[in-house]
């Protein structure tokens, strides 16, 4: 509904003291997304796929082969930015889809399951990147299933059941509610007797 994929049944959505039913293209310009899927055309290369998004996102042409190159550095894709995508790994197609999401830096970056088919070590920079752009002050909203992601990156969780929130706090809340512990019973045998 954010994006506009599903059509507002019920409710207001609110972005910067806009309502996504009277002003949602102008919500759209400074919101971005990342897919669970990479829908990217297997015939560009990585740079033609960011300077298409470099373009549409309104980025100063002389500064544009820049920018693809500075964001395929961070996300530590830059070996294979001028091969067709087409070639690249799953982890690769990972890494340009969350690199067109950060282009032009949006207020609101939405991802969903972005480290879906990564190793640990691209996890860790993406973690690393994610972290920076929060320093920037701009908001991520993040859909993942890991627990150690949620903890590392998010400063409230929200755990969703049927399209609708259970319950949302901080990661320490949410273990202190929801989560009774574990009680461990040590019996010590004298091994002399």
């Amino acid at each position: 509904m954010l994006i506009g994929n599903e059509k507002l049944s019920v409710g207001k959505a609110w972005f910067n003291g806009m309502s996504s039913k009277t002003a949602k293209y102008k919500i759209y310009q400074d919101i971005a997304y990342c897919p669970q899927i990479d829908y990217l055309i297997e015939d560009l290369t990585g740079r033609e796929t960011l300077i298409i998004y470099c373009l549409l996102r309104g980025a100063p042409r002389d500064k544009i082969n820049d920018i693809a190159t500075h964001l395929a550095s961070n996300l530590n894709f830059q070996d294979h930015i001028d091969k067709k995508v087409a070639e690249y790994s799953a982890d690769t197609k990972r890494k340009l889809s969350i690199t067109l999401a950060l282009i032009g830096f949006p207020s609101l970056i939405i991802l969903d399951e972005p480290t879906t088919g990564m190793d640990i070590k691209s996890k860790r920079n993406f973690w690393n990147v994610i972290n920076t752009v929060q320093n920037m002050g701009k908001t991520i909203l993040l859909a993942t299933n890991y627990i150690n992601e949620c903890e590392a990156l998010c400063t409230k969780i929200a755990i969703m059941a049927n399209g609708e929130f259970k319950c949302i706090g901080s990661s320490q809340y949410l273990k202190n509610k929801f989560s009774p512990g574990f009680t461990l019973i040590v019996k010590a045998l004298n091994l002399h007797e």
